[in-house]
């Protein structure tokens, strides 16, 4: 089923991740009494650009690497299919929660730290961050990835959704469309508008590729929808409308960077470790400023909040590392068990 690799997604998924990181990082200054004076904001003349522009990026880049991979799926396939996508995600993610579930049952002395045991079935599913997000309970929520839970039920979703994209792509078009301009406020469907657009680029994507303009255009829609206050949308969807059309314009210039060599190498390393970014980046951006609140306090300069932002970068990109390479181990590992179990019946 697999199709040819598209590095053009590597670079978009990349600087998305790099992007997210940068913007958890601004993030945690803005909430830090004294630490507030960082030259970038998290906030546009539109709204949130890590949350709404950015996030955008992922679940379109999602959707289009979905249908690049898997443009039918029959029944016979969707076993396998369902096994890619939990090998994808749940090997790193318990490997990360884990630590983390460890280190603070070993803090605080007690290993249902978070109370009633079964809200960890929450994580397990790896729906913790989604729940949080809602309002719900989430005592043992960790990693402080919201959008994974979001993913995750999309990927459950996507046979379902590949058939609308196949037999009503029209009527599933408009339906989305509709239902992402009369829901205002930011909920499901506002992801799901954006994993749409994956699915609409990705169909047009040779189309929108011939003509140099259309970068440009994409470019100019998204400074517009994320800086101009447009009368008939609100925060939610002109930010998110901003991100789709900077996802076009990202895929129009993709070549031109990655024909830099070191570039590319950097783009393409970084693509392979984007999921295992954001699983530990979080974790290091409220160590490092926890510690650093501790002992300076709110005595923290510009230079040294460029330096923080450094040294978030170089930690996360440490630990992703180590989370891939473990990960790879110890699911071959299983693999080999498994397989030599199977062979000895």
């Amino acid at each position: 089923m697999k199709k040819e690799r598209i590095f053009e997604f590597d670079f978009i998924r990349a600087l998305s991740a790099l992007l997210i990181v940068f913007y958890h990082v601004v993030r945690q200054f803005e909430i830090i009494p004294g630490w507030d004076h960082f030259p970038i904001s998290s906030l546009g003349p539109n709204g949130d650009w890590g949350h709404f522009s950015v996030v955008a990026l992922f679940f379109m880049l999602s959707a289009a690497a979905l249908l690049q991979n898997y443009p039918e799926l029959g029944r016979k396939d969707l076993l396998r299919f369902y096994w890619k996508r939990w090998k994808s995600i749940f090997p790193a993610f318990y490997l990360v929660w884990i630590c983390c579930f460890i280190t603070t049952a070993i803090k605080t002395g007690v290993i249902t730290w978070g109370g009633q045991p079964w809200l960890i079935l929450l994580s397990v599913i790896g729906e913790d961050g989604y729940a949080q997000y809602l309002g719900l309970e989430h005592d043992y929520y960790l990693i402080g990835e919201w959008f994974l839970g979001v993913i995750i039920i999309l990927y459950i979703l996507y046979p379902l959704l590949l058939f609308l994209y196949r037999k009503l792509f029209w009527i599933s078009t408009a339906a989305v469309f509709a239902a992402f301009l009369f829901w205002y406020k930011e909920t499901f469907i506002t992801y799901l508008f954006s994993f749409w657009c994956g699915f609409l680029y990705l169909r047009f994507r040779s189309i929108l590729k011939k003509h140099a303009w259309a970068g440009l255009a994409a470019l100019g829609l998204s400074l517009f929808f994320f800086l101009f206050p447009f009368p008939v949308l609100f925060a939610v969807q002109s930010t998110t409308l901003a991100g789709v059309c900077f996802f076009v314009f990202l895929d129009m210039i993709a070549p031109l960077v990655l024909r830099l060599k070191p570039l590319r190498a950097f783009f393409l390393y970084t693509s392979g470790l984007s999921y295992e970014l954001f699983l530990v980046h979080h974790r290091v951006i409220l160590f490092i400023s926890g510690y650093l609140t501790a002992t300076i306090g709110t005595n923290f300069t510009v230079p040294q909040q460029w330096a923080f932002l450094i040294g978030v970068f170089l930690i996360s990109f440490f630990l992703a590392q180590g989370v891939s390479l473990l990960t790879a181990h110890y699911t071959s590992a299983f693999s080999r068990l498994f397989s030599s179990h199977g062979s000895k019946k």
